[in-house]
């Protein structure tokens, strides 16, 4: 197996084959370098890629990877207990299908090793890769995407501009729910707003998501996959990777990737578009590392609330309606909900929504999440 997946990258610039600190990550992560490592133990896969055919975009650098690998393997180590891997770069194929083809086969194998893989680097078209492992084994899956702008444009010669068109209408499809965050109005078409909103979707604005970031945990609770354009980011933040002078901040950003972390399940994670500029002092690639520091962050807290079935570390609530039995339960540990859904799944909700049922009002989320599983059943 790992033969198989050597054959689909290449590995690390020897640049990286310094002496780090004892407590720094650089000195802590394994990395394909020489000889294809030995991932057994490690939890997180780091995963490099510089293709940019999909893209209108064309970074001045050939690695544009290098540029948040030097940051991130700078930073501290505080998780002594999550392993890490970096394995390299994804190797170019002849087309751009065919890099899509290889990153979906090289995730398939990594995630049947339990893995939880971090894409880094490339434009946003390849998420397709991702959704794709997810089509390969018929399995249904939820999507995250956080970005400026609605990739729906269908006239652009680019994937990059357009991927969520197959990725919504191709049959059969396997996303049971997608969420689009940090959508910014005036950069996109009123009638693309309109279009992503009559196909079961859920599309909330920067302005949405800035109000209460918190309220956007559980959105991310649910992914399986999630795709994140650092064009979200505003100018100050990202510079010549941005679209906009507004956009998420820096910490916000982080907090974000905190969310996806904190999700057992979210087990593919893209950060794209990224385009350094040497002129900056490595600024954005030091925002983008930082944001992988905190996804660390939160797979090293998620753990306390993984067996959502052992009921003593759960409070546990239930409100009748005349139509509807509401079920709720909350972590003893973390005070996260979930709503506990008739078919016995679970569904990542808030406070705001037990309150809500706890007044006599059914929680929208619990609507659109029960009409999701009586589409799928």
């Amino acid at each position: 197996m790992t033969d198989s997946l050597n054959d689909f990258l290449d590995p690390v610039d020897t640049v990286f084959n310094k002496i780090y600190e004892p407590e720094q990550l650089g000195a802590h992560i394994i990395s394909y370098q020489h000889d294809f490592p030995d991932i057994s133990t490690a939890e997180l896969i780091i995963i490099g890629c510089n293709e940019w055919r999909g893209s209108s975009m064309q970074p001045t650098s050939t690695n544009t990877v290098n540029f948040i690998r030097q940051e991130l393997y700078e930073l501290f180590h505080w998780h002594d207990n999550i392993k890490i891997a970096d394995i390299g770069n994804i190797k170019k194929g002849a087309s751009l299908t065919d890099t899509y083809f290889a990153l979906s086969m090289m995730f398939n194998e990594l995630i049947k090793l339990n893995k939880r893989i971090i894409l880094i680097g490339g434009s946003a078209d390849l998420t397709l890769a991702m959704y794709k492992v997810y089509e390969m084994n018929k399995a249904l899956c939820e999507a995250v995407i956080i970005d400026a702008l609605i990739a729906m444009n269908m006239h652009s010669d680019y994937q990059d501009d357009k991927y969520l068109i197959p990725l919504l209408t191709n049959e059969p499809n396997y996303l049971t729910n997608f969420h689009h965050l940090g959508m910014q109005s005036f950069l996109n078409r009123p009638s693309i707003v309109e279009m992503i909103s009559k196909m079961n979707t859920d599309c909330s604005r920067l302005g949405e998501l800035q109000q209460n970031l918190e309220n956007f945990e559980p959105v991310i609770r649910n992914g399986n996959f999630l795709s994140f354009n650092v064009r979200a980011l505003q100018q100050a933040v990202i510079l010549n990777s941005s679209i906009s002078p507004n956009g998420l901040n820096g910490s916000e950003s982080c907090r974000l990737m905190q969310f996806a972390g904190m999700n057992p399940n979210m087990l593919l994670v893209g950060l794209f578009g990224f385009l350094p500029n040497t002129n900056d002092n490595n600024m954005p690639a030091k925002q983008i590392a930082q944001m992988l520091w905190y996804f660390i962050d939160g797979v090293y807290n998620s753990r306390v609330d993984t067996d959502l079935k052992n009921i003593d570390n759960f409070n546990h609530f239930q409100f009748l309606f005349s139509d509807y039995q509401i079920a709720f339960i909350q972590s003893k540990i973390t005070g996260r909900w979930w709503y506990k859904m008739p078919n016995k799944t679970f569904v990542a909700c808030n406070y705001k929504d037990y309150e809500m049922a706890s007044h006599n009002e059914i929680p929208n989320t619990w609507i659109k999440a029960f009409d999701r599983i009586q589409v799928a059943d």
